[in-house]
């Protein structure tokens, strides 16, 4: 394959910045900032945007951090470029162009960066097949993460039950409260976090409409969502910022292969951020690893994406080679 060219690199790594903005954030607080050189992409987390009463060690922020370094790779393998992953004092990640390389393993889910929905209608239905929960837990495992598959009635029961008690715990805490309507009562006109979603998201079977903080939300009802479709829980050997980023990669990819098959997938962050919870999860499912995050995996009409904050207000470029692109 001959060199590419500087603007060659260049563009690509401008779609990789525009898939890196696609990645799915907690509450949509899209806590990054990118910097395009001729050194590659930075992705740079935004504390500014931590939630600081559900996540104030910054898992989950990290966890975002590394959708989206999982979009950015994928943006570069369908360019044609392998990448190479180098992380920085306070979680700075850069991605730099190693050489000419098809990655088609990653490149193939291109094509679905921009589909890639959170899914947060209440009912679910049909378990994944056999052939793709292998294919997921590749995924997972390709990124330094372990999937497990809940394949166990009682343990999709106890995990649902666990995340039910976890929603609870939080929704007594005003504090908690007051920080989840600020990201999840959002104006239309808002560019970040989560609108109170219109009906037709969650379809006529929803008996809530959006993040009601008076509420608990769907996944209150354990034993349908159990029932109907899968479970997967995804931990990984390391509960450190580092893990967390790897996390976070794992989760994006997994997300990616999940809707390339058809599948629509919702996320229970509530039970790991509740660490007594957290623990009793690790404890019932004798799990070797620290639980990130637990998936809901099935079929389910498609709902609308989330807002995305303007290319321009998330990216910054210096470059330093003659040819910069306009």
């Amino acid at each position: 394959m001959s060199a590419p060219s500087r603007v060659d690199l260049r563009e690509a790594l401008i779609r990789a910045a525009e898939a890196a903005r696609l990645a799915p954030s907690i509450h949509n607080t899209q806590p990054w900032s990118f910097h395009l050189s001729d050194l590659g992409i930075e992705i740079r987390p935004d504390w500014s945007r931590q939630l600081k009463v559900a996540d104030p060690a910054g898992r989950e922020l990290l966890v975002s951090c590394g959708c989206a370094l999982m979009n950015a790779q994928v943006a570069l393998a369908a360019a044609g470029f392998r990448s190479r992953v180098e992380v920085f004092p306070g979680w700075t990640v850069r991605i730099s162009i190693e050489r000419p390389d098809r990655v088609p393993e990653l490149a193939e889910l291109a094509s679905v960066l921009d589909r890639r929905r959170a899914n947060r209608r209440e009912h679910f239905h049909d378990t994944v097949d056999s052939a793709v929960r292998a294919e997921l837990a590749q995924a997972a495992q390709s990124e330094g993460a372990s999937l497990l598959t809940l394949a166990n009635h009682r343990h999709r029961v106890s995990a649902l039950h666990l995340a039910t008690t976890a929603d609870s715990r939080q929704r007594v805490d005003p504090a908690y409260l007051a920080e989840l309507a600020t990201w999840t009562h959002r104006p239309d006109a808002a560019a970040d976090g989560l609108r109170r979603i219109p009906l037709d998201t969650y379809g006529p079977d929803a008996e809530v409409s959006g993040f009601d903080t008076r509420r608990p939300g769907w996944h209150r009802l354990p034993g349908h969502a159990a029932a109907t479709s899968s479970l997967f829980v995804l931990s990984t050997a390391a509960d450190s910022p580092r893990g967390w980023l790897h996390a976070g990669a794992a989760l994006e990819r997994v997300w990616l292969v999940a809707t390339r098959h058809g599948y629509a997938v919702s996320v229970f962050s509530q039970l790991t951020e509740v660490a007594d919870l957290r623990r009793r999860l690790c404890r019932q499912l004798a799990l070797p690893g620290y639980p990130q995050v637990l998936l809901r995996v099935g079929h389910a009409p498609a709902t609308p994406a989330t807002p995305r904050r303007p290319f321009s207000a998330l990216v910054t470029q210096d470059w330093r080679g003659a040819g910069q692109p306009s």
